[in-house]
């Protein structure tokens, strides 16, 4: 996490340095690609901010046994899906921005593969969630606190390799469309430059 942390800001930091820092400004008379540049600049901030608190929160946390430990729970996974909106809204609004040229050059292919990209990561946390807690709520003895109990060994506790797979494929999916979206701009710059 802490890793994809750091190239995430070094990210947000490159895309405005390469923007000499400057927000779109436009009140009214805004066009719609500046609109969706300005809209893609707010959200994408406010992303970012979300993600240093994601971080902060994870790094101190509330103990195990701390009463406040399930709100942070709660807090911590709801601003994750916001952050994972926010990203993901802004994926698509890049797309239809016009400098990158890619709506113009492949039409309605970089929508294409950014929703089944993000269709995939969907599907997988979903079911993902539903192999880790399918049988989290089901005590092994009803009169045990299992929290503060030791753990006792169980079968039932080894990674399961459906869920590996499925995590495989979707980073793969991730990487697959990065690399296709990655291709697809590197050739509008070529023709750019020509």
């Amino acid at each position: 996490m802490l890793i994809a942390f750091v190239f995430i800001t070094l990210a947000y930091f490159l895309i405005f340095w390469q923007s000499s820092f400057r927000f779109i400004e436009c009140t009214i008379a805004c066009s719609a690609d500046e609109y969706s540049k300005q809209l893609h600049a707010i959200i994408g901030t406010i992303t970012y901010v979300l993600l240093v608190l994601q971080v902060l929160s994870g790094i101190f946390r509330p103990s195990i046994i701390n009463p406040l430990r399930p709100y942070f729970n709660w807090l911590h996974t709801l601003n994750g899906f916001g952050i994972w909106a926010g990203a993901s809204t802004n994926c698509i609004l890049a797309i239809t921005i016009t400098k990158t040229g890619l709506g113009d050059n492949y039409g309605k292919i970089p929508n294409h593969v950014m929703m089944v990209t993000i269709l995939v990561f969907v599907f997988t946390v979903a079911a993902c969630e539903w192999f880790a807690n399918s049988t989290r709520w089901h005590p092994r003895h009803p009169d045990a606190v299992e929290k503060l109990k030791e753990k006792e060994p169980n079968p039932d506790d080894e990674p399961s390799l459906l869920a590996t797979v499925m995590i495989f494929f979707n980073a793969s999916c991730g990487i697959a469309a990065a690399t296709v979206l990655g291709i697809m701009l590197v050739n509008v710059m070529k023709e750019a430059l020509k």
